[in-house]
């Protein structure tokens, strides 16, 4: 039942609970509130995008900057980030790379 943590894409909250949601098709409910597992998985590369969602970074697969704002995650799930949120994700992907990183993630 144990999945390695490098396949979790992301986390929902879901009330005193927290739904993982690991690669590629994989879902488990843990009895930790997402404010707990941020806390543990933040210097894993983890960002909390949103109330309710706490997602790997690795996994993301498109930032989408319109009247909705979303991250497509690499299994195509679509999730909302808040608005604040934007240039923390902006910020994860303009680390040193090949300075091609906001040209392929952000759509407008």
């Amino acid at each position: 039942m144990f999945r390695p943590i490098q396949e979790l894409m992301y986390c929902v909250a879901d009330g005193s609970y927290t739904r993982l949601y690991f690669y590629p098709d994989f879902k488990y409910l843990v009895t930790k509130s997402l404010g707990q597992l941020e806390a543990l998985l933040s210097d894993s590369g983890f960002l909390r995008i949103h109330k309710s969602h706490l997602i790997n970074m690795v996994y993301v697969e498109e930032v989408k900057n319109q009247s909705v704002h979303l991250v497509i995650m690499k299994n195509g799930e679509e999730l909302n980030y808040s608005r604040n949120k934007k240039y923390e994700i902006l910020d994860y992907f303009n680390k040193p790379s090949d300075g091609q990183a906001e040209d392929r993630l952000w759509a407008k």
